[in-house]
């Protein structure tokens, strides 16, 4: 019978332990920015479309009363155009500065700051309320398309890393 033997380069594992170190200490910035790109792309389409939520569900519909043919959180594009990102070495983030864009991603309650009675349009009518109930729509998150191209940008980067020698 003959012998079996494995025989291991040294070389191989010193260019490993080299390409893990670039790994290790190369900056995340970059993929972050992508990140945070990807994001604020895919919740303007989410608002142009008028939906769904991240997760896939359907906003709720409109009240009947409100005539608009406009899609849903889009009457105007003031939300759609607030929509920024921004990243730093270890982070990606993405959403609006918008006063009413909480509201409209949670849901809740509004009532008047200072005036005794809401007052807006619908349909060229003037509507007055002590409050207004808005059903969350949420625009903001990260579904399992966003998902998927977060993995995707990631593993280029590791890969963009590991492939080429310092």
């Amino acid at each position: 019978m003959g012998a079996v033997s494995i025989v291991v380069d040294a070389s191989e594992i010193a260019d490993l332990a080299t390409a893990l170190q670039r790994l290790a200490t190369a900056s995340l910035g970059p993929v972050m920015e992508r990140v945070a790109a990807a994001g604020e792309e895919a919740t303007r389409e989410r608002i142009a479309a008028g939906g769904p939520a991240p997760d896939g569900s359907d906003w709720p519909e409109r009240d009947a009363r409100d005539p608009n043919p406009h899609p849903l959180l889009n009457r105007d594009g003031g939300l759609l155009d607030s929509i920024t990102g921004e990243h730093t070495d270890d982070t990606a983030a993405w959403g609006s500065h918008l006063r009413y864009s909480r509201i409209h991603q949670l849901g809740g309650t509004v009532e008047p700051d200072e005036k005794q009675v809401l007052r807006w349009e619908s349909g060229g009518e003037a509507i007055f309320a002590a409050q207004a109930e808005i059903p969350a729509r949420p625009y903001l998150g990260i579904g399992d398309a966003e998902r998927a191209l977060i993995l995707e940008l990631v593993e280029d980067w590791v890969t963009q890393q590991l492939g080429t020698p310092a």
